[in-house]
């Protein structure tokens, strides 16, 4: 009568684990959508073939004789174990699968591959972007790209505070403190902007400090830690700092202004100057055509971290306007 009673204690014990390992996994999965590496799933799934057959061997002396409470008990751990450990059996399958389909002495996939979620990106389908994103990182955990293309999308998705883990959890990778600085800022703004959230901004911006202490543009991560910290307006971006246009103070309608036409360059000298207000020795024409730089501009590549600069927040720039 003692084992049996150690034994519905042991149960009670094991059950209790059962439950708050299985919550466990979904809440990592579900909040933090990320599983257990091959070797944890199976382990737990050695422990979950000897939970049940300690339970179903307990069942068999508790309820001997009662079939149908038999039936139920067996019913209700069945349920149980599919709505906790469900997701991750699915996981440790597939894994399996592609295990079993890769042709033999050819070695796993290196490269993280983003045509896919690319294409539903291309189509605005920003869920099916973020489910193939997300089954990209669950391959290639420690890749950068793919944790800062999680976060953009997150943000397209307005799942402020969850694109900001993704956004620190690729900023790890970043080694040019320029291509960080993009990302850092991107952080900090959302932080700010979004979520309202300061010490998100300032535990970031910090990091970027500490880390690049040399870098000519941590000058301007610093002074937008000060504007964290004071608890100013939100940080400027590009467009907020832009000049204003000017514009043409007249009673007459634009379509009945009558615009004078430029003389050939033989009377150019001939004819009258206009009277100005300013020296014109004092103002400087640029000799170079600034499109001649637009076209000589490298395009961005697809690694790279530059399409961080294009958001629903505005563009985040690595001048500071407001200096």
């Amino acid at each position: 009568m003692g084992r049996v009673e150690f034994a519905s204690g042991l149960s009670i014990v094991l059950f209790i684990a059962y439950l708050g390992w299985g919550i466990y996994l979904l809440h990592i999965r579900i909040n933090k959508h990320h599983d257990l590496n091959p070797i944890g799933e199976v382990a737990t799934l050695g422990g979950l073939i000897l939970f049940f057959t300690f339970e179903m061997a307990l069942f068999q002396i508790w309820l001997r004789g009662e079939a149908l409470w038999m039936a139920a008990a067996i019913l209700g751990l069945a349920v149980s174990g599919i709505a906790l450990y469900g997701p991750m059996m699915m996981s440790l399958a597939s894994h399996a699968l592609v295990g079993s389909i890769m042709p033999s002495g050819h070695a796993p996939i290196a490269t993280p591959h983003h045509g896919i979620a690319e294409k539903y990106e291309e189509g605005e389908n920003y869920d099916g972007a973020l489910r193939e994103y997300l089954a990209v990182a669950q391959q290639f955990p420690n890749d950068t790209l793919t944790a800062l293309r999680v976060a953009q999308t997150l943000v397209r998705l307005e799942r402020y505070e969850e694109s900001i883990g993704w956004f620190e959890r690729g900023i790890l990778g970043i080694d040019d403190a320029e291509q960080c600085l993009v990302s850092v800022s991107r952080i900090a703004d959302i932080a700010v902007k979004k979520i309202g959230d300061r010490d998100a901004a300032e535990r970031v911006l910090l990091y970027f400090i500490e880390r690049f202490p040399e870098e000519e543009c941590t000058e301007m991560a610093r002074r937008r830690l000060e504007r964290v910290r004071k608890g100013e307006a939100p940080l400027p971006t590009a467009r907020e700092t832009e000049t204003p246009p000017i514009r043409i103070d007249s009673d007459v309608p634009a379509d009945e202004l009558e615009i004078p036409e430029i003389e050939d360059e033989e009377d150019e000298e001939d004819a009258p100057r206009p009277s100005s207000t300013h020296d014109e020795d004092a103002l400087e024409i640029p000799d170079h055509d600034p499109t001649e730089e637009e076209d000589e501009a490298p395009r961005p590549q697809r690694n790279d971290v530059s399409f961080l600069e294009d958001s629903s927040l505005g563009d985040i720039k690595l001048d500071d306007g407001e200096d």
